[in-house]
């Protein structure tokens, strides 16, 4: 995909994990209304480039500075893998998703009004692994997938938490907020997709999944999240930052009642 370079062109959307899901749904919308995007994603989409590796992670940056010279109006990271896929949960949810966004904020800085969605998950509020947390936190990959091996049942919400806290702790300072570039996060509870249907399949994380709390009868179809996400993506949000939304069928009211 070439991108255009004319400053009046309709905003540029990098979106990870935009083969399937969520980040698909937030593609077709976006371009729907006549955005670019460029999707990122391990095959079928504009940039191939597996995010759970630093080599993957180089060639995405690479990529996108090569056909977005003059910048991106917006990042969502949407790439994700789920509970059942081991230590690559740290590698592409949290040091993926960091990475991308780190590596593209210089890009974001050159447009008028940036912004960065971030697709988190209800279970950041569930229990989590202390010690991965605190790997995740440290920014070693390393000591986070020896943790999350140790501790694998834990390693989805665990990275899942992280992310929200990233996005809770960066998205205030001079470095984004303080250069005009908006970051807000999207926490769905149950949607219905492959990445659900796969954990389907292990009877004990299929029994979880029954437990889920959600006050709204019908299950979460992906389109619900990509006009969120659509939203905070756009200029018209202009105060909404540092925010984790919780699109939840009231999962989160359930989970933490008194909590504000």
């Amino acid at each position: 995909m070439q991108v255009q370079s004319n400053m009046n062109r309709e905003r540029i959307a990098v979106i990870s994990g935009a083969r399937a899901g969520i980040g698909r749904a937030t593609a077709e919308l976006l371009r729907s209304r006549g955005w670019q995007v460029l999707g990122i994603g391990r095959s079928d989409t504009d940039i191939e480039a597996n995010l759970s590796q630093s080599s993957g992670r180089k060639t995405a940056l690479a990529e996108v500075a090569s056909k977005c010279p003059d910048g991106i109006d917006a990042l969502i990271t949407a790439a994700g893998v789920s509970a059942l896929e081991g230590e690559t949960v740290v590698s592409l949810n949290f040091f993926g998703t960091t990475e991308l966004l780190l590596g593209l904020r210089n890009l974001l800085a050159k447009r008028r009004s940036p912004r960065v969605v971030v697709v988190s998950s209800l279970a950041a509020v569930l229990r989590t692994d202390p010690i991965l947390l605190e790997a995740l936190g440290a920014y070693d990959e390393p000591r986070a997938i020896a943790a999350a091996r140790d501790n694998p049942l834990l390693a989805y919400a665990t990275s899942k938490r992280a992310l929200s806290l990233w996005v809770r702790h960066q998205a205030v300072t001079e470095t984004w907020a303080g250069a005009g570039i908006l970051i807000n996060g999207v926490a769905p509870g149950l949607v219905n997709t492959d990445f659900i249907h796969k954990m389907q399949a292990d009877p004990v994380i299929a029994e979880r999944l029954k437990q889920a709390p959600r006050a709204l009868k019908h299950l979460c179809e992906p389109e619900e999240i990509a006009h969120l996400i659509a939203f905070l993506a756009s200029p018209e949000n202009t105060n909404l930052v540092a925010q984790t939304i919780f699109s939840d069928g009231g999962g989160d009211a359930i989970v933490r009642a008194d909590h504000l």
